[in-house]
């Protein structure tokens, strides 16, 4: 009587086994692919051309850049944060002068320029850290002491090809999406 006992709670299980395969194996086909181990919701596959029209707006904020070399962009909400632009003055040659600037976003970089500055500085955010790369963009036709007088940022241009301007005392000077100076916005 054992042994009939066993022979029938094997079979059970084989029949419940199979029925977990074929639920595993359709929920596969119905995926589009294996079940995922991530324990998530499965996501849909990306459609290549999927696109929706994106507006950016620029935001230019005046920052001072302290002796220190830190810059805050604000003290509440709903802008908050600190850049280290250390590397930047030291670079500029006013490395421990406070430096009244203009910071302006713009395609999702940081634009940054101060009177006595000899170039434009790009700061790129490294997406999911805290940190970005930057590089200096010459600008030609400076003073006579060969720095920025007057200087200030604005956006230029449509929609559909917008440029960061830089107005100084020797000129204009354009800088395209692609961070390209150029001296007309395309």
């Amino acid at each position: 009587m054992l042994a009939a006992a066993c022979g029938t709670h094997r079979s059970r299980n084989a029949a419940r086994g199979l029925v977990c395969l074929v639920a595993a194996a359709t929920l596969s086909c119905a995926t589009g692919g294996a079940p995922r181990s991530s324990g998530g919701a499965p996501r849909p596959p990306a459609t290549p051309a999927s696109t929706l029209t994106y507006e950016q707006n620029t935001l230019r904020i005046p920052i001072r850049i302290e002796a220190s070399g830190q810059a805050s962009f604000a003290e509440k909400p709903p802008l908050s944060g600190k850049i280290d632009l250390t590397p930047i003055v030291r670079a500029e040659g006013l490395a421990g002068k406070a430096v009244a600037a203009q910071a302006m976003l713009h395609y999702g970089r940081l634009y940054v320029v101060a009177d006595d500055f000899r170039s434009v500085w790009e700061i790129t955010p490294r997406p999911g850290s805290s940190v970005a790369g930057y590089r200096s963009i010459p600008v030609p036709r400076l003073t006579a002491a060969g720095r920025l007088k007057d200087a200030r940022l604005s956006r230029y241009g449509s929609p559909s090809s917008s440029c960061v301007r830089l107005d100084h005392a020797g000129g204009v000077l354009f800088i395209t999406p692609d961070g390209e100076a150029r001296d007309a916005c395309p």
